[in-house]
């Protein structure tokens, strides 16, 4: 799933070992950061230069179901 946001463009996928974990990928470090916010207290993104989305983390669902809420309610325009 492709999110846009206010705050940048990320891509999630599930994680392929851990149907429980989802993968937030996106080009640049700051995108995953920014569309995780503080729905994800400990954060670790990792750099694979060779992947179509060098930047990813691997988040528990819930926290993807937190951060597209905080991006819905983010929406003023």
């Amino acid at each position: 799933m492709w999110m846009f946001t206010k705050k940048g463009f990320v891509s999630l996928v599930q994680h392929p070992t851990d149907a429980s974990q989802m993968t937030v990928r996106g080009m640049s470090e700051e995108a995953v950061v920014a569309f995780l916010g503080s729905s994800i207290t400990s954060l670790t993104v990792k750099y694979s230069p060779r992947d179509d989305y060098p930047f990813q983390a691997t988040v528990p669902r819930a926290g993807i179901v937190d951060a597209m809420y905080n991006a819905a309610e983010g929406i003023d325009y």
